[in-house]
């Protein structure tokens, strides 16, 4: 164990998942301004993935 580490007993541990959240997002109709803010801000993505994987609200 080196000088900067701690040990963690099982209870404090945490599991971390990755999902996968596109880069690029596509939708026919919309404004250039609004394709522009969903391609920055993946709020909606990520609660529209959330709501599929985990049936959430």
């Amino acid at each position: 164990m080196s000088k900067f580490s701690t040990s963690v007993d099982n209870s404090q541990r945490r599991i971390c998942y990755h999902i996968s959240i596109a880069n690029v997002i596509k939708q026919k109709g919309i404004h250039g301004q609004e394709l522009t803010s969903l391609n920055i801000d993946k709020t909606q993505l990520l609660e529209s993935l959330l709501i599929k994987d985990y049936g959430g609200s």
